[in-house]
């Protein structure tokens, strides 16, 4: 496990997913003051004066990012995590079909689809180290669709933007900008969200890389001794 935590850098479509993926990574990863959560937002890169506005990116720019630029997001972060939405999958340039012999795509299907996809825009720069430090967040069919999950149960997956405002409307005005899901996303209690992640969702399996990559398993120390290297006292 890292001793402090980690820095992670946050490679996305949109600044709206970068406010819903740190409330998740918040949640798995409780801080403390002493200790915070070191995040970089690689893409769309936010401007610190002005958090609420980036441009909207999408998965071309998540594309460009991982074959041009990941080198230098895990030259100085511990972790880099990659998020892509499989909503526009059928893309001619993005190659993910969301349907077979004309049955919607089981979830993890779409996820594996997903990550070979970025894993093959990374070329050289995806080595056994690299995915080690890789976590990847693959919403099925987008970050929406992990809150209406978690705020509503709501499985189905079409439209997940205009279902989330549909919800949200009763309550207030909701549009596609950074406070409202601000606001939103710090509604919603950390057992909220831990409580999916065993379930069969792509937020189950995001959660659970997130989970696994915070907290490597340890190297024994008797393996440390063999390496040459003693363990810390």
């Amino acid at each position: 496990s890292f001793l402090t935590m980690p820095s992670i850098a946050l490679i996305t479509e949109g600044l709206t997913d970068q406010i819903v993926i740190e409330r998740l990574i918040e949640a798995v990863c409780p801080t403390t003051p002493d200790d915070p959560l070191l995040v970089t937002y690689a893409q769309p890169i936010r401007d610190r004066t002005d958090a609420h506005h980036a441009p909207h990116a999408g998965w071309a720019k998540v594309f460009e990012y991982c074959e041009h630029t990941l080198e230098d997001a895990l030259a100085t972060n511990d972790l880099v995590l990659v998020h892509i939405d499989t909503d526009d999958g059928e893309h001619i340039h993005y190659g993910l079909p969301l349907t077979a012999d004309g049955k919607d795509r089981d979830y993890i299907d779409l996820a594996e689809g997903a990550k070979s996809i970025l894993i093959a825009k990374m070329g050289a720069s995806a080595t056994a180290e690299a995915l080690q430090r890789i976590i990847f967040a693959i919403a099925v069919h987008a970050t929406e669709s992990w809150l209406l999950l978690i705020l509503y149960d709501e499985t189905r997956l079409k439209n997940p933007f205009a279902r989330l405002a549909h919800h949200q409307r009763k309550l207030a005005r909701f549009d596609k900008e950074a406070r409202p899901y601000q606001n939103l996303t710090n509604s919603i209690k950390d057992k909220a969200i831990l409580k999916h992640r065993d379930s069969a969702h792509s937020l189950g399996l995001f959660l659970r890389d997130l989970t696994g990559k915070l907290s490597p398993p340890e190297i024994p120390s008797a393996d440390l001794s063999e390496l040459g290297a003693t363990p810390e006292s």
